[in-house]
């Protein structure tokens, strides 16, 4: 088994969206008196190109926004992004597509590999750092922090 004491690393900065949540204080205040997040809107995320920002579902604007949001402007050494599943959506259209005999948009399929996001991010602003994407299910998290390291 890896002897993990050895490690050591800053989270330099935080981020999460949620409508009406867009900054620190904001869930600051929404942690001391909670209440049920809306489920409505999308992220600011005109810091995209507009070519890749037609190609962005929800979560992919949610997890771009939070990602400008912490990126501190310098390439960072590696870019992790973790997600559980992937773009489950779009596969999920590839699949419908596919079962009723219909062609598959080239943008959907581009769009469906659980690195459709770090790529867009990497092409937004210009990353020469690499980008790795990880996707473990109930594991991401974990999956994310051991890149990470």
């Amino acid at each position: 088994m890896t002897d993990f004491s050895a490690l050591h690393f800053d989270v330099l900065s935080i981020a999460a969206w949620s409508p009406g949540l867009t900054n620190l204080d904001d869930w600051l205040s929404w942690a001391h008196e909670p209440v049920p997040l809306r489920v409505d809107g999308v992220p600011d995320v005109s810091r995209v190109p507009a070519g890749l920002r037609r190609r962005l579902d929800r979560r992919g604007k949610m997890a771009l926004f939070t990602t400008f949001e912490v990126d501190p402007g310098a390439d960072a050494s590696t870019y992790v992004f973790a997600t559980p599943l992937g773009e489950v959506q779009r596969s999920a259209e590839i699949l419908d597509a596919n079962s009723r005999h219909e062609p598959v948009s080239p943008s959907t399929f581009a769009s469906s590999v659980h690195n459709a996001i770090g790529a867009s991010y990497s092409i937004a602003r210009v990353v020469r750092a690499p980008v790795v994407a990880t996707s473990a299910g109930d594991d991401c998290v974990r999956s994310g922090w051991l890149t990470v390291c």
